[in-house]
């Protein structure tokens, strides 16, 4: 047969490169390779003599230069192939020089160099590496090593770069070349392959079909050797023709792409006339085997025609000859003996066909296939569901006999292969519905002699078994109990006397397939024993006693207790006699209630006694003496040593000084005191409360305790450990002085302050834990604390104050919570050398980095401190010390700040004193209130200037009846400041500034009220004077007034008797806020005129302006400003003229009358919320000139239904258009770049893309990138199912959020990312299946999908988030693609119940073993003990129930951990013996025989004691005038206190924000003060009683946003 020719000028041989490095300087053995650099030329033998490069290059010419030290890359790799990772992605960027750094014990530089490169070029089978390709690119390769020596080996960093000397180009193709290749091949060629769900013979025939169907030979290059581009991928895909090695590249690259392992290979050819070289391809078929295929020779044929696709070695070798030159291609030898000697063949599909058998099973027939050996039975739930392997013959037929369920249908298909194992293609999909015929058994029910419960029923044809069900209610859950051969049951276990039971029986066959149920028979359960009469008393110890009378046949009695008559009843004892005493877990005055039952010798139960009360009455110690220590406080001592405190309110304070020492400091008394108990109540312990106890070793505070005196413990010598209880907030100087036995102390974090000599003289004190709010370290705390070996300081701490750690001799480790930064802004006074010289641990990191601070002194003399403004800060601590000149040294004081986000602060002439000299520091704190680091120090000397003149006022009334005020002017001032109150001694806040020496007070005034002044001066540093004395005013009202008044520099405003208010003059107005309203505030504002001249809309100008209806806007406005028209609701248009550039923050918040805006091209900045909330727009235009439509912009503007976005848009911000209701389409111009994943939240709109957009595009009104692989947001949703393309690899986040019609989404295999909150609250979805790949759940992707039942989880997953299935309290069935012990090895965050209570279905199981139990808890944990539930397993004899507790950090528990606690027949149980408020973690797994099943995936319990109290109600949620939260809800009867939390998302999760005590009023309130204006929050109340139990949460619901 004639060929056609093809000469190749350029063919591509395997890479292993020559490298010939031959320095001038050869390195001695122990020479390090310093100061050398080494320059040696890989060259491509694929192109020597081809492109002006010698065959085979003998020498190179070495460089050798001095040179500086390697650079510190900034990653310095350990090993050849981590540094060959980075080259590789160096070399797919093309990068023009390549470098990496490697650290090495071997001086072989040029061994290392050729490692790195192969290394970087290799092809790893079956993971679709492009290794092959990347050797194809260049011709040749310089590479240059620079050297340096270390203590241990060596660091060389080795650059490579392309060489141009052989060739024009340093890469054959450029980046954007090989970019554009890659879209070309992803975003055309394999979609019109549509390669998804084919089988690799189909894969590589769709690809070898489009190669020769549309690439031409390019003869027209051939006399060109240096035109690179021919040798290509991209000029084979791109310009649709190329020589042999671009058809072979071509091929390389889609097959990778497809998934089919693929080689290139390079050697010689014979066309017919003669020998050339040649380039074609290997490919692994579905035998593992690898066939031949030559693109190139097969061009332009038909496939009926291909004389080379897919060949063995046989008839390819006829006319091609691999080269195994190493130099040429190394790795075709490890190819050669895996590559198949004969053709590839591929089987035909069987044509199948479905029916049942005789018993109803699914049945399947086929036609034979021919040159088949065998067939392959695949079964799956549903049509498009996962297919599993059920079955190999050799035959024709197929009985599926096992894992059937009568009425259920099954989907099958079939496939051939041949004697080699090779796969044919598939039949197609047939469905079978299993037609069961085994009747129901029917079943009588009596007793035995014993009375226990018996069934009998008649034998069924054709079964092989029968499972027995019981409940304990007619309609209740039903519970496998028995499988039985025969045809009787006899209930021997789990019985008692009196109680009915309810059963039902199915028979099964021998391939364990069940018939129908039988009817349900009832039996009551009649034993014989009867119940013992007891009855209850105390022992001498006072401890509960019971006796009974002895009942014929027993052999044992049961006794049980609960707290109450109708409580749960808990074992307690198995006794053989006929008494019991209660010894254990009994307290005091508590009643405990008894029953008692009989049990034979087998078991079998008696009925109950009747239910006994007994008290625990144990005898109390003798009083020796007792009396008042407190106005609501008493103590008593009695003969064992312990004195107890007891009452409400506060004790006494006890000073030796006034002859007042405590009652009981007698020494007769105070020697005998070993032990102290201050009961619940007790809210203050005085000073020298107990005073050189020496005697008393142990003390127990109450939760109520709030402060302390001073040497409460002083020179208690006995004391050996102190818990101070959280609550506590102060306690006061000499507190433990002289306990020389204490050993240890807890301090709470509550803890804020501690005073000085704390500890002085406490030499066992061996190490300290300081509260995390500790701001200082007190004079003397520690003083000669001799054992004191370590310590902790809190990162908060400001200072350490002088000798707070003289004396500690020992102390030798100190460890610092915050960074070492942190720790260089704490300032220590002197005498703190044991401190200074301590090993200095630095646990946290800079939360803030330290400000800049300055400080700068008016020509008065007073102080203003200025620093530099911290990234993320939220507000800042400025800190202000000076010498007292006491013995106790300097000390730091807060100074506080009321602006949080000032970067400055004028320090009050009224802190300084004359002649003092001052040190201030400065600290950013973050929104949560952790601090940063502190600024360096600066020191000040007050020395004032004489401070300006008080005005002497006069007041009067104007001719309007407003009250007028006039002074002369004082000598220096260049404006004054009006302040006004409402009483002569209440709060003035100011009313004007002028520079003029009158005011006239227009505004906010009430008739016959009478209004209090005062003015001062300031100077031109806005130094302010001293205020004026008060004079007062009484204002009448004047009918048919006119309002009016100063609202800028040059403004002036006017209201008419009409509502209008007109606002004219020159220039800006005034900006305002919550703080200070504009004068028009609170007055009948019903139009708005603002004349021409008047050049900005101040901020918060018309706020809440309620009645407001039209504004008129002049053209001469060129700024809206913050909250301009913030709630005005009843404005219905704003006309925004052409000269406005910019709209500030919530300008139009809450404008609920708003229809339609248009915004002009002038406009060219609009504020963040600006027509959120606006309920009832609709249209909204923007015009050209705004390039970003910002965060929350249109938030909840439920009307809008139309938008049109100019082609200057850039970015659209979060929740731009969140909660749009009524918008169903938006059009996204050209220009847009950058969309945020929120920007649509709950929006549900159709989105469109202009065409030309280069970041974005739109499928069927969803959002894409430009490449079709990440699916943004979902649109506009309107039918139930939804059908997510093939090639979408990931699903942002928020994508579906929110979708309420979603019932069915179907997810491409293509997929292998889904987004965070994906698909949260999707309230309708009912099922999903992730498709393999997808390796990870992230946090919340289905969170409150409330109706979902079943979702199916890959193979593939790695790991689920936090909240991804919390609320999807439908959730029942997991369907999971490996096993059961595949399962447990997922790494599940917390919030994801719903998932591990769900019923699990391993369908990777094999079908040999038995099927795992899938474990659910049961809800009824009220009384602390948790039970477990599980279905029956087929095959299943027993179960085995193993249990661990919580891991120490309250994680997972190690497998080692968990124990056998049962083995029983049973699929339920109780586990009594677990202490509650305790984490446990349960598994089961079936047994049969020997064989077991995999154990069950874990499911957790926590269950808690049963409260003791209500729930707090919480009763209001307000604002308080300063717009902070304040949270109100009723006392709780027995609360000891009150735990208040946050929340900031959602209500996703809490955070505790404080401690609150009772006030004894009904109600109590809290306000938040740490509330950030703007952000909104949700609340709830828990409390506690005095041993620590907790309540249920109250609240949750409570929602606020601080002003």
């Amino acid at each position: 047969m004639k060929r056609v020719t093809k000469s190749v000028t350029a063919l591509l041989l395997a890479l292993v490169l020559s490298l010939t490095l031959l320095p001038a300087q050869a390195l001695a053995a122990d020479t390090a390779p310093a100061q050398t650099t080494y320059i040696g030329s890989y060259v491509n033998p694929a192109y020597a003599g081809k492109i002006g490069i010698p065959r085979r290059q003998s020498t190179l010419s070495v460089q050798t230069a001095q040179i500086t030290q390697p650079k510190k890359a900034g990653t310095v790799y350990t090993s050849e192939a981590a540094a060959a990772v980075d080259l590789r992605k160096q070399m797919v960027s093309r990068s023009e020089t390549m470098s990496v750094t490697l650290r090495s014990a071997s001086k072989d530089v040029e061994t290392i160099a050729l490692n790195l490169w192969n290394l970087a070029m290799d092809h790893v089978e079956g993971s679709g590496t492009t290794g092959d390709y990347l050797r194809w690119q260049f011709a040749a390769m310089t590479c240059s090593v620079a050297g340096e020596s270390l203590d241990s080996g060596y660091r060389y960093t080795f650059t490579y770069v392309p060489d141009t000397t052989y060739s024009d180009t340093m890469w054959f193709t450029t980046a954007a070349q090989e970019a554009a290749l890659t879209n070309y091949i992803r975003n055309t060629i394999l979609p019109q392959l549509s390669l998804s769900g084919k089988t690799t013979y189909q894969k590589v025939q769709a690809i070898y079909n489009w190669i020769t169907a549309n690439v031409k030979y390019d003869y027209s290059h051939l006399s060109d050797p240096t035109y690179l581009l021919q040798y290509t991928a991209y000029a084979a895909a791109v310009q649709k023709k190329a020589v042999c090695q671009g058809y072979a590249n071509l091929f390389y690259r889609l097959a990778n792409d497809a998934g089919v392992d693929c080689r290139i290979i390079t050697g010689k050819a014979y066309n017919g006339t003669q020998t050339e070289d040649h380039a074609w391809n290997i490919v692994r078929m579905e035998d593992e085997k690898y066939y031949c295929l030559d693109a190139t020779w097969d061009a332009g044929l038909k496939p009926e025609n291909y004389e080379y696709f897919l060949k063995g070695l046989t008839s390819f070798s006829r006319d091609h000859r691999a080269e195994t030159d190493k130099l040429n291609t190394p790795y075709w030898t490890q190819y050669q003996s895996r590559t198949s000697a004969t053709d590839y063949k591929a089987s035909s599909a069987p044509t199948v066909t479905g029916g049942n058998d005789a018993q109803g099973r699914p049945t399947l027939k086929w036609n034979a296939v021919s040159g088949a050996a065998k067939y392959e039975v695949y079964r799956a739930r549903s049509k498009d569901g996962d297919y599993i392997k059920y079955s190999t013959t050799t035959g024709t037929s197929y009985t599926n006999t096992s894992y059937i369920e009568n009425g259920n249908t099954y989907y099958y298909k079939v496939r051939a292969l041949d004697a080699n194992g090779t796969a044919g293609a598939w039949s197609s999909v047939v469905s079978v519905t299993y037609k069961q015929t085994l009747p129901a058994p029917t079943v009588t029910g009596g007793n035995d002699a014993q009375g226990r419960p018996t069934l009998k029923w008649n034998a069924v044809s054709g079964a092989a078994k029968y499972e027995v069900y019981r409940a304990r209610s007619m309609n209740g859950d039903y519970i496998k109990y028995s499988t039985v051969t025969g045809t009787s049951y006899t209930n021997i276990s789990y019985i008692e006397n009196g109680n009915t039971y309810y059963y039902k029986v199915r028979a099964l066959d021998a391939n364990g397939t069940a018939g129908p149920w039988s009817d349900v028979v009832a039996v009551t359960c009649r034993l014989g024993l009867t119940a013992p009469s007891v009855t209850g008393g105390n022992d001498a110890q006072g401890r509960p006693t019971l006796k009974w009378n002895a009942v014929s046949g027993a052999a044992k009695y049961e006794v049980y207790r609960a707290r109450s008559m109708n409580g749960d009843y808990i074992k307690y004892s198995t006794v053989t006699g006929t008494s019991y005493t209660n010894i254990s877990y009994i307290e005091n005055g508590n009643t405990y209630y008894y029953k008692v039952r009989a049990l034979k010798s087998d078991g079998t139960t008696g009925a109950w006694s009747s239910i006994v009360s007994v008290t625990y009455r144990k005898p109390a110690a003798a009083t020796v003496a007792s009396g008042k220590c407190g106005d609501n406080a008493s103590w008593k001592l009695d003969t064992a040593g312990t004195l107890t405190i007891s009452g409400t309110g506060a004790t006494y304070d006890f000073f030796d000084d006034y002859n007042c020492t405590a009652p009981w400091y007698d020494a007769e008394l105070r020697l005998q005191i070993k032990k102290v108990v201050v009961e619940k109540g007790i809210t203050y312990v005085g000073t020298r409360a107990f005073y050189d106890c020496s005697e008393m070793t142990s003390v127990s505070l109450p939760t109520t305790l709030e402060t302390m005196g001073a040497d409460v413990f002083m020179y208690c010598t006995g004391l050996t450990s102190v818990t101070i209880p959280d609550g506590v907030t102060f306690i006061s100087g000499d507190f433990f002085l002289g306990c020389t036995s204490l050993k240890s102390v807890t301090l709470p974090d509550s803890l804020r302050d501690i005073g000085g000599c704390t500890f002085m003289y406490c030499t066992s004190l061996t190490s300290v834990r300081l509260p995390a709010t500790l701001l200082s370290i007190s004079w003397q705390m520690f003083k000669d604390c001799t054992s004191l070996t370590s310590v902790t300081i809190p990162r908060g701490t400001v200072e350490v104050k002088k000798e707070a750690f003289d004396g500690c001799t020992s102390l030798k480790n100190v460890t610092f919570t915050g960074s070492a930064a942190d720790w260089k802004g704490v300032t220590i006074r002197p005498g703190n050398t044991a401190l200074t010289s301590a090993a200095i641990k630095c646990t946290g990191s800079t939360v803030l980095t330290a400000p800049t601070l300055t400080l700068s002194v008016s020509k008065k003399g007073q102080p203003t401190l200025k620093w530099s403004a911290v990234s993320g800060a939220a507000g800042y601590q400025l800190w202000r010390s000076y010498d007292g000149g006491d013995d106790y040294g300097p000390s730091y004081r807060w100074l506080a700040n009321n602006d949080k986000t000032a970067t400055s602060y004028t320090v009050p002439t009224d802190y300084l004193k004359k002649g003092r000299t001052y040190t201030f520091k400065v600290r950013a704190v973050t929104s949560s209130g952790a601090v940063g680091s502190f600024s360096k120090e600066v020191t000040f000397t007050y020395n004032p200037a004489a401070s300006l003149a008080a005005p002497t006022v006069t007041a009067g009334l104007d001719d309007q009846g407003y009250p007028a005020l006039t002074w002369p002017a004082v000598p220096d001032a260049a404006r004054y400041e009006v302040y006004r109150a409402a009483s002569e001694d209440g709060n003035f806040a100011q009313l004007a500034a002028v520079t003029s020496n009158s005011y006239t007070n227009s505004a906010v005034l009430t008739d016959g009220a009478a209004y209090y002044y005062k003015v001062r001066a300031l100077d031109s540093d806005g130094e302010a004077g001293s205020f004026s004395d008060v004079v007062s005013v009484t204002y009448t009202a004047r009918p048919a007034l006119v309002a009016s008044g100063k609202c800028g520099d040059s403004a002036s405003w006017k209201l008419d008797a009409d509502g209008v208010l007109t606002i004219s003059g020159i220039g800006a107005m005034d900006n305002y806020s919550y703080s200070i309203n504009a004068p028009w505030y609170g007055l009948a504002v019903e139009e708005a005129v603002i004349e021409q001249g008047i050049t900005s809309i101040g901020s918060s100008a018309f706020r809440s302006c309620a009645a407001l209806t039209s504004v008129t806007i002049p053209s001469s406005v060129t700024t809206i400003g913050d909250d301009a028209f913030y709630c005005c609701e009843n404005l219905l248009s704003a006309t925004i003229p052409s000269g406005v550039s910019s709209i500030g923050f919530h300008a139009f918040i809450g404008c609920d009358s708003l229809i339609c805006v248009v915004i002009p091209e002038s406009v060219i900045s609009i504020g963040q919320g600006v027509f959120a909330s606006c309920s009832k727009l609709a249209k909204v235009v923007l015009l050209d000139g705004i390039s970003e439509i910002p965060t929350s912009a249109f938030f909840n503007c439920k009307k809008l239904t139309e938008i049109t976005i100019p082609n200057t848009i850039e970015s659209i911000g979060a929740n731009a258009f969140a909660a749009c209701d009524g918008l169903t389409g938006i059009a996204i111009p050209r220009s847009v770049t950058e969309i945020d994943s929120m920007a649509f939240e709950g929006c549900h709109t159709s989105v469109y893309v202009d065409q030309d957009n280069n970041q974005y595009c739109s499928i069927n009104g969803a959002l894409y990138n430009k490449e079709k692989t990440i699916l943004y947001y979902a649109g506009r949703i309107t039918e139930g199912k939804y059908d997510i393309p093939e090639g979408t690899q990931s699903i942002g986040d928020f994508a579906f959020a929110g979708s309420d019609l979603l019932t069915h989404v179907t997810i491409p295999t293509s997929t292998t990312n889904i987004g965070g909150y994906a698909f949260s609250n999707c309230a309708n979805l009912l099922s999903v299946e992730i498709p393999d790949g997808v390796t990870n759940l992230p946090h919340s992707a289905f969170y409150n999908c409330a109706q979902l039942g079943n979702i199916t989880l890959p193979k593939s997953i790695k790991s689920i988030g936090r909240y991804v299935f919390d609320r999807c309290r439908s959730l029942t069935d997991v369907y999971y693609g490996g096993t059961a012990a595949e399962w447990l090895a997922i790494s599940v965050a917390d919030r994801n119940d719903p998932l591990l209570n769900a019923a699990l279905h391993c369908t990777g199981q094999s079908a040999s073993r038995l099927d795992v139990p899938a474990m659910t808890l049961g809800e009824d944990c009220s009384d602390g003990k948790p039970t477990v539930w599980w279905p029956a397993v087929t095959g299943a004899e027993r179960y085995e129930i193993w249990r661990a507790q919580a891991a120490s950090d309250g994680s997972a528990p190690a497998a080692s951990a968990y124990t056998l606690i049962v083995s029983a027949d049973v699929t339920f149980h109780k586990d009594t013996t677990a202490e509650a408020d305790t984490w446990y973690y349960y598994k089961v797994r079936a047994v049969s025989g020997s064989t077991y099943s995999d154990f069950s995936q874990a499911a957790r319990r926590y269950c808690e004691a049963p409260p003791t109290m209500d729930t707090p109600e919480i009763t209001s949620l307000e604002l308080d005038d300063s717009g902070k939260p304040v949270l109100t809800w009723r006392t709780v009867e027995g609360a000891a206190r009150y735990q208040v939390f946050r929340s900031e998302d959602d209500g996703f999760s809490y955070s505790p924000m404080g401690t609150v005590l009772p006030t004894g009023s009904d109600t109590i309130t809290w306000t938040d003060t740490t509330a950030v204006s703007g952000t909104g929050y949700y609340y709830g109340v828990g409390c506690y009683d005095d041993n620590g139990h907790y309540s249920s949460f109250g609240g949750g619901e409570w929602w606020v946003t601080a002003r």
